[in-house]
């Protein structure tokens, strides 16, 4: 094993760690931000892989769709989850109207792969932030 990267390792696990455990534990903004830190570099991830798979996801779109998704899971997930809801209709409405003219390879498979990439790491990671923010919401 290459010591440099064991070091590395080491030096993620010491500093890293504590930071997330710190961040759970402290709740609030400080655990969206954690949170749509993750979900935004495994979607783009999901979208790189898909990419090789001759699919052409809006990224862009499905990225500003996760950061929505993510931010309206803590403001407003455990009380009136109607509005996450609408938001969701109304993100991949607009995924499917961007595509309608986008005219660029299949568009079922680029439609596929924008809304599985806001759905898949996005919307399903968020759901961390309502199991740790649930206890307050119940008071």
């Amino acid at each position: 094993m290459d010591l440099k990267k064991l070091g590395h390792r080491v030096l993620v696990a010491l500093f890293g760690i504590p930071i997330i455990v710190f961040l759970v534990l402290k709740g609030g903004w400080a655990l969206v931000l954690l949170v749509l830190i993750i979900n935004l570099l495994a979607q783009y991830e999901f979208y790189k892989l898909a990419e090789l798979k001759q699919m052409l996801p809006l990224k862009i779109l499905g990225l500003i769709g996760t950061i929505l998704l993510t931010i309206s899971v803590y403001q407003f997930g455990a009380d009136q989850p109607w509005i996450i809801i609408a938001l969701v209709m109304a993100i991949f409405y607009a995924v499917l109207l961007v595509e309608l003219f986008r005219n660029n390879g299949s568009a079922t498979l680029n439609i596929s792969a924008t809304a599985w990439g806001i759905f898949y790491p996005g919307f399903f990671f968020s759901f961390h932030i309502l199991l740790r923010e649930l206890p307050n919401s119940l008071n």
